[in-house]
């Protein structure tokens, strides 16, 4: 019997079945979705809109919720990191994210509101008093 399925059979593929989590995510204001407290980046233009998730082990695949197109295959990042394909980042930064010290209209952030005297605690925390 197995002679005659023998040129019937295939060979077994290289890779094991996938089988992958699913989930729907929306995409932040920064084009980047969590998955497992990893964030994967999202095609430019995204943002506000929802991307089903698949993930796994290996793999983070975003998708198209309407029409199920693949928009980002990213390999797995461990917690707390960020997986971004070259071409998605921003060509140039905003000169007032490059300069934490200056606020969005282009003024110092408003330290002066801070009143009080400053201080520091035996382990050499410094801070300021606020009222």
């Amino acid at each position: 019997m197995f002679a005659e399925e023998k040129h019937f059979l295939q060979s077994l593929p290289q890779e094991p079945f996938r089988n992958y989590q699913h989930g729907k995510r929306t995409v932040h204001i920064d084009s980047r979705v969590e998955v497992d407290v990893a964030y994967y980046g999202a095609p430019p233009g995204w943002f506000g809109r929802q991307v089903d998730v698949q993930w796994d082990l290996m793999y983070v695949r975003l998708l198209d919720l309407r029409t199920g197109l693949l928009l980002r295959e990213h390999l797995q990042q461990k917690r707390g990191r960020l997986r971004v394909r070259p071409q998605d980042r921003p060509r140039r930064k905003l000169q007032h994210t490059m300069r934490p010290d200056i606020g969005a209209e282009g003024a110092p952030q408003a330290s002066y509101l801070l009143s009080g005297a400053p201080w520091n605690n035996a382990d050499g925390v410094s801070g300021v008093e606020t009222a």
